[in-house]
C-alpha cells in the first residue's frame, strides 16, 4: 500500500476545512439573507454567497478527489481509474434516464440549485470518453493525460452549447435536454463518493467476505446514508423535486440494487485490501453529520 503524499494531506485538510464550514453554516442557519446583513465589503458578500450557493457541489468534488486518492493507494492507479470512470459513466446514464422516465427511482426533476448540469449530448460523449479511458491499460496517467481529458470535455461542452443555441434559434425546435443541461455533475460524483468509501471502509473492518455479502453490506450502508440525505437535499436544499410529496420507497430500493450490482461487477477483488485508511470513515461520517445536523436544526 502506497504511503500518503503531501498532496493527499493537503486535499484531506481542505475537505475537512470545507465541511467544517458547512457544519457551522448549517447549524447556525447562515444563508444569503444572513450574509447580506454582515458588515463586509460587497465583493466579500458576493464571494460568501457564491460559496453558500455552490458549497455542497464543491464538497462532493473534494470528497471525490480524496476518494480517488484512497483507491489509488489501495488498488493502484489503473484499477482506481477504471472504477472512477465506470461509476461516473454508469450512474450518469441511470440518473439521466431517471429524470426523463421516472425509472427506476420515481418521478423527479433536478433544479438549478445543485451546481453545473450536463446535457444529454454531453453525457453521451462523457460516457464514451469514460469507456475509452477505462480501457486504457497504462497504469500511470500523467498530469498531461488528465488535463487533456478535461480539455476535451470542456471543448465538447462549449460546442454542444453553441450548437444547441444556434439550432434552436434558426429552427425554433425545442432542444431542451439534448443540448442544454439536465443532470448535475455532482450527482455521479456523489454515487462515486458514497459507494467507494463504503466499500473501502467495509474491507478495512471486515476483509475477506465473499463478494455478494460484501456487496450487500456496502449497498445497505450507502442506502442508509441516502435515507438521511434525501430530505436534506430534496426538501431543505431543493436540489431536486419529487412529483409526490413523499419520497418513494422505490428510490431507496433502487439505490440498494444499483450499489449492489456496481460492487459485484466493477469493484476490484476484495483480496487486495487489508489495511485501514482514516479518510473513508471521516468522509462518510462528516457527510452524514452534515445531513443529520442540518435537518435537525431546521426541523426537516
Amino acid at each position: 500500500m502506497k504511503p500518503w503524499h503531501s498532496s493527499d494531506r493537503a486535499l484531506f485538510g481542505l475537505y475537512g476545512l470545507w465541511i467544517a464550514i458547512g457544519l457551522v453554516a448549517g447549524t447556525l442557519h447562515i444563508d444569503d439573507q444572513v450574509v447580506a446583513g454582515w458588515p463586509l465589503p460587497p465583493f466579500l458578500i458576493a464571494f460568501v454567497d457564491l460559496c453558500l450557493r455552490f458549497g455542497d457541489p464543491i464538497l462532493i468534488a473534494l470528497a471525490a478527489i480524496n476518494t480517488h486518492s484512497v483507491l489509488v493507494r489501495f488498488w493502484g492507479r489503473s484499477a482506481a481509474r477504471r472504477w472512477l470512470l465506470s461509476l461516473v459513466a454508469i450512474t450518469a446514464v441511470i440518473e439521466t434516464a431517471g429524470t426523463l422516465t421516472g425509472l427506476p427511482f420515481g418521478h423527479y426533476a433536478y433544479t438549478e440549485n445543485f451546481g453545473p448540469r450536463l446535457s444529454l449530448l454531453f453525457i453521451a460523449t462523457l460516457v464514451i470518453l469514460c469507456v475509452v479511458a477505462a480501457l486504457n491499460a497504462r497504469d500511470e496517467w500523467t498530469v498531461r493525460d488528465w488535463l487533456g481529458w478535461a480539455a476535451i470535455c470542456a471543448v465538447i461542452k462549449i460546442v454542444t452549447l453553441l450548437v444547441g443555441f444556434f439550432f434552436h434559434r434558426f429552427t425554433h425546435v425545442n432542444t431542451a435536454g439534448i443540448f442544454f443541461p439536465v443532470l448535475p455533475l455532482a450527482i455521479p460524483l456523489a454515487w462515486y463518493v458514497l459507494i467507494g468509501n463504503a466499500l473501502v471502509l467495509w474491507r478495512s473492518l471486515l476483509p475477506g467476505f465473499i463478494v455478494p455479502l460484501e456487496a450487500a453490506a456496502v449497498a445497505t450502508l450507502v442506502t442508509g446514508i441516502d435515507w438521511v440525505m434525501e430530505p436534506f437535499a430534496a426538501k431543505l436544499k431543493v436540489y431536486w423535486l419529487w412529483s409526490d410529496p413523499a419520497i418513494p420507497l422505490w428510490n431507496y430500493l433502487s439505490w440498494w440494487v444499483i450499489s449492489f450490482l456496481l460492487v459485484i461487477f466493477f469493484a476490484k477483488s476484495p483480496g487486495h485490501q487489508d489495511r485501514f485508511d482514516p479518510r473513508p470513515p471521516v468522509i462518510l461520517g462528516t457527510m452524514l453529520a452534515l445531513f443529520a445536523i442540518t435537518r435537525w436544526t431546521y426541523g426537516v
